[in-house]
């Protein structure tokens, strides 16, 4: 998917979300299940795919005249394909991937009908992250700019010399980081790690690249008298 290789345009939607997975398509965007071994529809899975099903369900609706707009601004991008060759993408498509974005950083808004007229250049702060036990923690460098959040990114590796891939890092969360307010934690059950972040644009759903933080081990979470537990993902 040239997963979490977008450009500025944000060109394409795809990799995990919880425990959903978008697949790049000639046809289009697809959405489906992560084979999990227990409980395949988790709170955060669903949220992802009603988040999709509105956005599909808004495109039906758009009048001629938008989804020539969006047509017209897909016909300008090109997604990595199977060989390696680029094609271009279709209006349906770019549209779901944004707008789908749009409503999970900000579940209030209302989707827009038009396509971006600029394109997302990102923000200007870096982050980075640390592990405590039972927690990754995230800390900016300053606040995320006007419109601009911060999604947090996490994969879980089988030990620390694992190699992180693209494709399977998800998101954890959508934080904007705001003057006195510059951490965020997730909490994780103990284990690798390997962390990242991508900017988007809150009014058009449009992002930056993945932006890789290395690899944290997390401890567990002593608790008084010397036991411990997991903590549930985030």
């Amino acid at each position: 998917m040239a997963l979490f290789k977008l450009g500025a345009f944000a060109q394409a939607l795809s990799g995990k979300a919880g425990n959903t997975v978008f697949a790049d398509t000639k046809n289009g965007t697809v959405v489906r299940d992560f084979v999990v071994p227990a409980n395949p529809r988790t709170d955060k899975q669903q949220n992802v795919r009603g988040k999709f099903r509105q956005s599909t369900t808004t495109f039906a609706t758009l009048p001629k005249a938008k989804v020539d707009l969006w047509n017209r601004y897909a016909s300008n991008l090109t997604v990595l394909g199977r060989g390696n060759k680029r094609r271009k993408r279709e209006g349906i498509a770019v549209f779901n991937e944004l707008t789908t974005r749009f409503l999970l950083a900000s579940p209030t808004g209302t989707v827009p009908q038009d396509p971006p007229s600029t394109p997302f250049t990102g923000d200007t702060i870096t982050i980075t992250v640390t592990a405590t036990p039972g927690r990754l923690s995230f800390t900016a460098s300053a606040p995320n700019g006007t419109g601009v959040t911060t999604e947090l990114l996490i994969q879980p590796l089988v030990n620390g010399n694992r190699k992180p891939l693209p494709e399977l890092y998800r998101t954890a969360q959508y934080y904007k980081f705001a003057p006195g307010n510059l951490s965020r934690e997730v909490t994780v059950p103990p284990g690798w790690y390997a962390a990242g972040y991508r900017f988007v644009r809150q009014t058009t759903g449009q992002a930056t690249e993945l932006q890789p933080l290395g690899v944290n081990q997390v401890s567990l979470v002593l608790e008084e008298g010397g036991s411990s537990r997991k903590k549930m993902s985030a």
